[in-house]
């Protein structure tokens, strides 16, 4: 999916393109993404993410208990699920990799909430 993300979007809205980015999504590898409490950008590979519910909208998804980057997700507001695609491999290893700013030579864009989205033709949001 690619575009921007509408503040205007409503629940039907929001169910077809979940449903439609479950579809595109085979056994892939995606980045989630959140804005810390203190506004720095966080970012981690997660290869366990899955669709649980459309209504009400519910993905799972895990991140180990010792992650430096935990207490940021526990906090948030928002997060995004950003889906790979084959070519952009190379995200998967950066943003598995420990840094202190895995955002500084990654253009991406802010979405609801000030949630950083990666550049993905496989492109899927989630708030919480």
């Amino acid at each position: 999916m690619t575009g921007t993300v509408s503040k205007n979007w409503n629940a039907s809205r929001i169910g077809a393109d979940k449903r439609s980015a479950t579809r595109l999504r085979s056994s892939g590898v995606t980045v989630v993404t959140t804005r810390a409490e203190d506004g720095r950008r966080v970012g981690v590979t997660a290869n366990s993410f899955t669709s649980v519910s459309l209504d009400p909208p519910l993905v799972l998804w895990c991140l180990d208990g010792s992650a430096r980057s935990r207490p940021a997700f526990e906090s948030a507001g928002h997060f995004a699920v950003n889906v790979l695609s084959a070519g952009q491999h190379f995200l998967s290893r950066h943003f598995a990799t420990p840094a202190d700013d895995k955002f500084a030579s990654v253009a991406c864009e802010d979405g609801p909430g000030g949630v950083p989205l990666l550049p993905s033709p496989q492109r899927y949001e989630q708030w919480r």
